[in-house]
């Protein structure tokens, strides 16, 4: 996120992939958010990111909104690291991925 001028949406995805039971018992993934300013300042949160979406008998695609025009306080690259504390031992989870998305409103 470079421009200050425009703002941004973001959207995690992700798939889960196991029995039909596994599946419903996915109820929310747990997400450590750290951001990273251009001059080094950090910002951490806790988001619990609802795991609904399609699914088939054996496989779950999530698409959930993150943040909505969201606009970066200074000019440069963000970096923003994501820990995952999926420790209750399911085995559904087969990644997670962001999606940037720049408007100029």
């Amino acid at each position: 996120m470079t421009d200050t001028l425009g703002s941004y949406k973001l959207d995690f995805y992700t798939r889960l992939d196991g029995f039909p039971e596994k599946l419903d018992e996915a109820g929310e993934l747990p997400l450590r958010i750290t951001w990273e300013s251009p001059s080094h300042a950090t910002f951490t949160e806790n988001v619990n990111l609802p795991l609904q979406g399609r699914s088939t008998l054996f496989s779950r695609q999530v698409f959930q909104p993150y943040r909505n025009r969201m606009r970066p306080q200074e000019p440069g690259v963000w970096k923003l690291t994501v820990a995952v504390s999926y420790s209750d031992g399911r085995d559904v989870l087969r990644g997670l991925g962001l999606v940037v998305t720049q408007s100029f409103d």
